[in-house]
């Protein structure tokens, strides 16, 4: 149970040998678990549940007595659009209802806006989602860190898509430059990357917290540890 898109993907692709059904919310995983027979269940931490006796309940309410219930923070926009202290979060390949999702926050005083991105189909793409009912926008376009920063001077966007992955300033510098300059450090900036770069966001803080409503046999607990061991071994060395 996840709002993160990007965190549904990466559970999806290394959860192997399992089928993957993602819900964005409580009632949603509540409904699934209703009309499934789950193996576990995995809880994002960006959900709220942050204790043990939370989780219990939780288990206890879904009537999951024999489904390890796992809570941990997952990889996703949230934790990187702050850190990055951007306006918002979209991973590629970018839907039309993610992109609009995204920018109906910022309201109707957002008219035009950048697209910076040096893959020129992409731009292409942006441009006919933004520019169609029923909020058309003016979209303008740039394929380069400084040909983005060029426009926006002397053209000023209203909103700024920006991929982080430039051939020349890549997004970050083209964010540093944009929050030293006061007439474009307040300006609303939407990064737009690769699934894979939502791979390699640095370390995730919170716990991993697991429960069971029937508990745990002595075996089966080993495994986990075991598990959890290698799996933080091979990240030490990989």
């Amino acid at each position: 149970m996840t709002p993160s898109p990007a965190a549904a993907t990466l559970l999806n692709r290394y959860v192997e040998g399992y089928r993957t059904i993602v819900a964005q919310d409580l009632d949603q995983a509540r409904e699934w678990i209703g009309n499934l027979i789950p193996q576990g269940v995995v809880v994002d931490m960006a959900n709220g549940c942050r204790d043990p006796e939370e989780l219990r309940r939780l288990a206890e309410e879904w009537g999951l007595q024999q489904v390890p219930l796992i809570a941990c923070p997952l990889p996703g926009e949230e934790p990187l659009r702050q850190r990055m202290a951007v306006d918002g979060y979209l991973v590629k390949p970018v839907t039309r209802r993610n992109l609009l999702d995204t920018l109906r926050q910022f309201g109707e005083e957002v008219e035009t806006i950048l697209v910076i991105d040096d893959d020129r189909d992409f731009v292409q793409l942006m441009g006919r989602m933004l520019d169609s009912p029923p909020r058309p926008y003016r979209v303008l376009k740039a394929y380069s860190g400084y040909e983005g920063l060029q426009v926006m001077r002397y053209r000023r966007p209203d909103l700024v898509l920006l991929d982080l992955m430039l051939p020349d300033v890549d997004g970050l510098e083209v964010l540093r430059e944009m929050r030293a300059d006061p007439l474009l450090r307040d300006m609303p900036v939407v990064i737009v990357s690769a699934k894979g770069e939502m791979e390699d966001v640095g370390e995730l803080s919170g716990v991993v917290m697991v429960t069971k409503e029937e508990g745990f046999q002595p075996g089966e607990l080993v495994r986990w540890v075991r598990a959890i061991l290698d799996s933080s071994a091979s990240a030490s060395w990989g």
